[in-house]
């Protein structure tokens, strides 16, 4: 009987450590997957700030790579990227 005491009292001690590490993992993963949303969105904002409307509409009415303003913005965004 008292081997069943201690057994089951060891079984439910394993189950609630799990339980508390697999609720605190999804918690966690949710708040950086917040986090890597935010910080996105700001450098997206930022990223679309820094962008001349004007050869973005030139791009836009040109549809190719070979508009003059073409080079430039994508120079732009990719230090952007970096």
């Amino acid at each position: 009987m008292q081997r069943r005491i201690v057994g089951l009292s060891l079984g439910l001690m394993t189950f609630f450590a799990v339980a508390t590490g697999v609720f605190h993992y999804l918690r966690t993963s949710t708040d950086l997957e917040a986090l890597a949303d935010q910080r996105l969105r700001y450098i997206a904002a930022t990223a679309a700030a820094g962008l001349d409307g004007d050869a973005h509409a030139e791009l836009n009415s040109c549809l190719d790579n070979q508009c003059p303003n073409y080079a430039k913005l994508t120079e732009y965004l990719r230090a952007v990227q970096t």
